[in-house]
């Protein structure tokens, strides 16, 4: 009978593991989409065309959105895909820590400007973020590919 339950105990711990770190990964890749097509959108659209969401961007200079599209394009990259090749994996965890000080630097910016209604997303992407965070640190590092030597 023990050994019944062991073994039903040991099936449920790897599918509870197992579910885990699909949502570590879900949660990376939503972030790191996000974040890229944020960047992309800055980088390629007109500024006109971007104030029609964003009434900000009018009062920032074109080389300011444009610097942030490219900070938010390598955030994304940076977030998934060192993880994904498993090479230098602690570029993900610090694009994920830039990530989080670029949206604590947006939450400033939108209270002074008493723009309270994005701070409801902004929360939302610091708490995937933190989460992300947090399994790569504690729960579910992402170790790199051992190299092999010829």
């Amino acid at each position: 009978m023990s050994q019944i339950s062991t073994r039903v105990e040991r099936k449920r711990r790897k599918r509870k593991e197992r579910n885990q770190k699909l949502s570590f990964w879900v949660a990376q890749t939503v972030l790191a989409g996000i974040f890229f097509l944020s960047g992309m959108l800055k980088l390629i659209m007109s500024t006109d065309m971007l104030a029609q969401s964003d009434p900000w961007i009018y009062l920032a200079p074109v080389w300011f959105v444009k610097l942030i599209g490219i900070i938010e394009l390598a955030a994304g990259v940076g977030l998934i895909l060192p993880a994904m090749l498993r090479y230098r994996t602690v570029w993900s965890l610090r694009a994920g820590y830039g990530i989080l000080a670029l949206l604590i630097l947006a939450t400033v910016f939108h209270v002074i400007r008493q723009e309270w209604s994005i701070l409801f997303q902004i929360t939302v992407l610091a708490a995937l973020d933190i989460y992300v965070i947090w399994g790569r640190l504690k729960v579910d590092p992402i170790r790199d590919q051992p190299t092999t030597q010829r």
